[in-house]
This record gives C-alpha cells, structure tokens and sequence, in this order.
C-alpha cells in the first residue's frame, strides 16, 4: 500500500501550480500519495503595503511552519527566495528544486516601445527592482526613456490585470512564476488571457540580478521524519543547489531581509560560480560581479581585444582585427527568431526589424534599445544555453506566437549552436606599423573577446603565447581549454580593468 502525505501550501494560484507540479513529480518518483491542503499566510492577506514596511518577518512562512510544527501537514513547499535564513528549530530543509528561468521579466503592452515615452512607469514593490530598474532599465529599453517605479502587490495573476488596467506602463514579475504557470493546463489557460496583447524583456542579470534563490523551491518536512526525507531529495538538485549557497551567503553578507535593495545571482558556468550583486545599500552602490575561487591580479600594461572607441587612451587595444559591415542579402520567413552576435550587425537589422530579436551581451543590448529596437533577452555571461533556455519558455512563446526556428546575425566564418548564420559582416586584417608590435612586446596582460581574434594574434606576434591572457566564461573560455592555452576567467572587461588599476 502506498503510503498517504499532506503538502502544506499557500493558496495563490502559483503557489497551488508550483506544488501542484511537485505532487505529482514525488507521486511518480516514489509510487506515495500526497495531497494539497491550503494554509492562509499573512503575506497573501495584507496587500495594500509592500513587504518592507510591514512589521515582523516571515510573511509568507510563519502559518506554513507552524503547520508543519503541530503536524497538521507532512512537508511544506516554498518559494525558496521566501525562506529566512533562520529557521525554527526541528524544520529541515530536505531539498532544493532544480532552477530555470532565475531572471526578472519585464512585461508591457507590445505597443509602447512605438511611443517612444521620454519615460515610465514600472510597477513593483521589491526595493531591489525599484533601484536597479531606475539605474539600468534605460540603457536597455528602446529609445532609452527614464524610469520611475510605483508600488505594486498581489499575485501574478493581479500584478498583470493592474497593467492592463494601465495603472503601469510595464510592471517587472519572476519569469520563474509565469513560466511555471505556462506548464500547468488550468493555469495556462488564465495565463493566455493575462499575456494576450503583452510584450516582454527577459532582464539580463549583469545588469538587474534576481532575488537571492529566485526560481528554486524548498521542500521542509521535520528533522525527524526519516521515512519522507530519503524521499524528498529524489527531486532534490544538487547544481542548484551550490548556486542558492553562493546567493545566500552574499544576501546574509548584506544583513538580509524584505528590505535589501540588492540583487544577488549566481550561476555555475564552465564548473565555476560566477555571482552578480547589483543595488544598493546605505545609499551606497552595490556593483559587483565575482568568480568565486578565482583571485583576479592583473599586471599592467594591458591590451583589451576592442577597438579605439571603447577602450581608454592609456590602454593597448586592437588595430589589427577590423570588422567590416555589409547589407544581409538573405530573405526570411516572418516566423524566425534572430539572435544578434555583435553591434556589427547593427546595418543588416533594418532589413529584420519585424522579427523577434535576442542578442549576446549587455553591450550589444545597450546599442540595439539606443537604436531603438527592442531585444527579448540577452546571453550574458551565461552564453547561448541561456538564450535557448528563454525561448523554449511557455510563456515567452505565449508572447512571442510561437515556437520558431532561429538565424543568427554573425560573421561570415561564423558557426553557432543555436542555428544557421546570416553573414553581415566580416573580418579584415589591417596593415600596422612595426611599432604596433614594439607596443605589443611590453604588454603583460591580454583580455580576448574571442578565441579566433587571439589566433590571429598569435600567428603574426608569436611571442604572444608566453604572455598572460584573459577572457569571460562560457565559448571562448573553452575554446582556449579544448587548445590547451593557459588562460585566467574574468566576469567581464570591466573587472579586468578596475583589477589592473
């Protein structure tokens, strides 16, 4: 006979969804039953006030926990951002859900990017969205507007009719949450009335980190129950979990709480922990991004892999890999996604303007909104895994019409993961004087942006390869390995800079 157990949950919808789904994961893993009962929080009653500005703690955990104490229910369920970092004595956390989609989601009608507002409104409650939206939203939003935030609650399902009332001309939400709607069948079916007319902006986390664990649940049960823990951790995942330890220790670095107004993220990427924290506190700016295990020294003089314009007088860059734009020929069906390699393709977008865009980084981000294009999602420091991971989004494809294929807009010796490339533009090697090599030869660090622009290097300067070299996790960062090329990772051309100072 298959043994009975009760799931402690708050009674919002996600809540009901995303215990819903861990039912049903544990029924098929361990052959038990296991049924819902819903338990009022104080942070589902009150509100009207944002978290912060209520008094007490444990706003959504408090009722669960005393639940679980009194043996009312077997194990409880949380969205694991909501857990403190103390908790009651006899409560053990017996697993961590795997993680997908940590990132914020911006949503807003599909025709404001068309109004070109010189600003707007966000609706969110989080200090830490209300600070870093104001701070960098702007550079990644079309045409560039200023941004102002205004208090939002309630569950997803509210936040979004609020801003379809037009309280808001966007409102920023968990893509975890939506995301996790989209996957249940009654939930989907809401969830495609709320987003029907809505456009989205995947937030990219060097930019406008999460919440500290955003997107993993925890799973309690009492310390003493040794019949459901072995249990429990069937569905318990370890890689997220070391990545929630890296967030944790920073979010109690800072003192914790409701109030924080920093965003904490981290990945583990190519066997590393690379950590954002982004915000702001005691009126201070928080700005930071960290490999973990990794001290960073780098030895002036340096040479960063980019050109004249992007690069500061003092420092060595790149003369000898030129980028030469041209005009795309090729046509495409309406439904394609397209992935933007470069600000190099900026030439090629006009002929693409109708189609859904996601590009590479936060730089190529930044010039594309300037143009005023509107770019879905961004790779970041976590490459095209991340990218491909956003697109097979129920939610994303809500917005999006569909599931379509995918050209990348890249160089024409370019290859990549997420499908065919579109070549428009390519490099050219320039002519340089024997002086750029004398100002080669003093150089001790080297920062590439890519490992076929170090190649190139090499083979004309081939006492390059006893020099020190540097890059960003993820493609390049490998090939590097894969050649056997000692090389040091840098969350970005920033760090490497300001540790060189």
């Amino acid at each position: 006979m298959p043994n009975k157990y009760v799931i402690g949950t708050r009674g919002s919808l996600l809540a009901l969804t995303q215990c819903t789904q861990i039912k049903n994961k544990l029924e098929e893993l361990t052959g038990d039953q296991f049924e819902l009962k819903i338990i009022k929080t104080e942070g589902d009653e009150n509100t009207e006030k944002p978290l912060w500005q209520l008094d007490g703690k444990d706003f959504f955990t408090k009722e669960l926990d005393a639940a679980l104490l009194k043996g009312e229910v077997d194990l409880v369920v949380h969205s694991y951002k909501d857990l403190g970092s103390e908790r009651p004595e006899g409560i053990l956390l017996a697993a961590i859900t795997e993680r997908f989609h940590a990132e914020d989601i911006l949503l807003f009608p599909k025709n404001l990017p068309e109004q070109k507002k010189r600003s707007i409104i966000v609706g969110t409650s989080s200090p830490r969205r209300m600070v870093n939206l104001k701070r960098y939203l702007p550079s990644i939003f079309p045409f560039n507007p200023e941004v102002s935030t205004e208090n939002l609650r309630g569950n997803v399902n509210t936040r979004i009719e609020k801003l379809r009332a037009g309280n808001f001309d966007a409102i920023c939400l968990a893509l975890a949450g939506i995301e996790r709607l989209a996957q249940s069948e009654d939930s989907l079916k809401q969830l495609e009335k709320l987003l029907d007319g809505l456009d989205f902006m995947v937030l990219p986390s060097t930019l406008l980190p999460s919440a500290a664990s955003q997107g993993a649940l925890g799973i309690e049960c009492l310390e003493t129950r040794k019949d459901l823990i072995p249990k429990l951790q069937t569905v318990h995942h370890e890689m997220t979990a070391k990545e929630m330890k890296s967030e944790r220790a920073a979010f109690q670095s800072y003192g914790g709480g409701c109030h924080l107004a920093v965003g904490i993220q981290a990945n583990l990427s190519d066997g590393k922990i690379i950590r954002v924290e982004k915000g702001e506190v005691d009126g201070e700016v928080v700005d930071k991004v960290i490999i973990e295990g990794c001290e960073l020294k780098v030895e002036r003089p340096i040479f960063i892999g980019m050109n004249a314009q992007e690069v500061d007088e003092n420092d060595s860059y790149d003369k000898l890999v030129l980028k030469e734009s041209f005009q795309a020929e090729e046509e495409l069906d309406q439904k394609t996604k397209l992935f933007v390699s470069s600000r190099h393709c900026l030439e090629t977008l006009p002929k693409y303007k109708d189609h859904p865009l996601f590009c590479s980084g936060t730089s190529t981000m930044k010039k594309l909104a300037k143009a005023g294009y509107l770019v879905h999602g961004c790779a970041d420091f976590r490459g095209v895994n991340s990218i491909n991971e956003i697109s097979r989004s129920k939610a994303v494809q809500l917005m999006l019409g569909g599931d379509f294929p995918w050209k990348v807009l890249s160089n024409e010796e370019s290859k990549s993961e997420l499908g065919d490339t579109i070549a428009c533009y390519r490099r050219k090697i320039a002519e340089v004087d024997s002086g750029y090599e004398e100002e080669l030869q003093k150089i001790n660090s080297f920062f590439w942006t890519s490992f076929p622009q170090y190649k190139i290097f090499a083979e004309k300067y081939p006492f390059l390869k006893e020099k020190k070299h540097y890059c960003g996790l993820g493609k390049t960062y490998r090939a590097f390995q894969k050649a056997g090329i000692q090389v040091s990772p840098v969350p970005s051309i920033k760090e490497f800079k300001e540790a060189s100072k």
